[in-house]
């Protein structure tokens, strides 16, 4: 088309070509937005989940869920909490569109109090990993690193004792054996001889519940369980935040629409990676 025939007049009783009214995509920028920052999300999670699926195939070993005290229910309580949380911000935001304020009000103080259930349950998981000592560098992975905690003082530890020839497992207690070995003037011998020694003179000690364990692979295992659960729960605290400031606003109206529409896609967000968690963390 030529800039003559481009400028020219539209002929009486043609209607006039209708120009667009503004340039890029049909929807409202704040939504383009969100759905570019989730598009970043979902590469970062797909990373993490990825190179935990790498790591556990080409680890030489990898403990089972048993060992590392994870609990499969709390996993699955905490999924249906979060598709739950899913049902009732989706209800919060169609009451919110259809006028009714207070309704939409309460279904997202429902959303926030399961989101907290959610982290309480993580917290009570996490209690767990604390209580037993498992966190990431600090579990023994051979024999010989468990006799070197047991030396520094950190828990008890199961050693097999030859007495008269034949091994005997005694449970010796870290700290008066740390303090036993360090003595100004240490029973002579191996460590095995030491030992036999405290035990005589410790009687009260040497049978001692063993705390550090060997587990192979338990590290690695902590280190991707801590690093991926953990940034989740972080987007979980993101998430409360973002559907508490329409929950507290003094006002709410149809005018918060647009920005509980994009906080709802981000807490949908939240519980789709935790769909994809679940099994992987809970269930292979």
């Amino acid at each position: 088309m030529s800039a003559a025939t481009a400028h020219a007049p539209v002929p009486a009783g043609e209607p006039i070509p209708s120009v667009p009214s503004r340039m890029g995509l049909p929807i409202p920028n704040g939504k383009l937005g969100i759905w570019l920052f989730l598009g970043t999300e979902v590469m970062f999670f797909t990373a993490l989940i990825g190179s935990l699926i790498v790591l556990r195939g080409g680890a030489a070993a990898w403990p089972s869920q048993e060992t590392m005290h994870v609990k499969l229910w709390a996993g699955a309580v905490n999924t249906l909490v979060l598709l739950t949380s899913s049902y009732f911000v989706v209800v919060a935001l169609t009451k919110l569109g259809s006028g009714h304020a207070s309704a939409a009000r309460g279904y997202l103080a429902l959303t926030l109090l399961l989101a907290c259930l959610f982290l309480g349950i993580k917290a009570y998981e996490y209690s767990g990993k604390f209580e037993h000592d498992l966190l990431p560098g600090r579990v023994a992975e051979t024999a010989e690193t468990a006799r070197r905690k047991v030396l520094a003082g950190a828990g008890t530890v199961l050693l097999d004792v030859p007495v008269a020839d034949e091994p005997v497992p005694v449970r010796v207690a870290a700290t008066e054996l740390s303090a036993f070995v360090r003595d100004e003037n240490p029973a002579p011998g191996p460590l095995a001889e030491r030992v036999e020694a405290f035990r005589e003179e410790f009687p009260a000690h040497a049978t001692a519940i063993p705390e550090v364990q060997v587990i192979p692979g338990a590290n690695l295992w902590l280190s991707t369980y801590f690093l991926i659960t953990g940034l989740h729960a972080v987007h979980v605290i993101v998430g409360i935040l973002l559907l508490a400031i329409p929950a507290l606003a003094w006002s709410l109206s149809r005018a918060w629409f647009p920005y509980l529409e994009n906080a709802a896609l981000y807490w949908h967000f939240v519980d789709l990676v935790w769909i994809f968690l679940f099994p992987t963390v809970y269930l292979i």
